[in-house]
């Protein structure tokens, strides 16, 4: 992330669009030397968001930290091993779950 005066962002907001656009680099403005706002890309923003969304659902959270455990033990599925029933849900093939 860089760091810029409001003035030079002011001066130069189509410019730092187009770079935040093509690079996805973000900058910190501040204000008589204290950061005040953040300038990035849609993508970015949208991708913290999701992000956001993600952290903040218990029951994903718990799923995903589940899954972790499991790819540590070894435990993994192939895509043979996992199907889907009729209301678009997974569900195990494998007899030991």
């Amino acid at each position: 992330m860089k760091t810029i005066p409001l003035s030079v962002a002011k001066a130069s907001l189509s410019r730092l669009i187009d770079e935040i656009s093509k690079t996805h680099t973000a900058f910190q403005i501040t204000r008589s030397g204290v950061p005040e706002g953040i300038l990035l890309s849609a993508s970015e923003y949208e991708s913290l968001i999701e992000t956001l969304k993600i952290l903040s659902d218990p029951d994903l959270m718990r799923q995903i930290r589940q899954s972790v455990k499991e790819i540590e033990t070894g435990i993994l599925l192939t895509h043979e091993e996992v199907s889907v029933d009729v209301l678009g849900r997974p569900f195990f093939c494998r007899n030991d779950y």
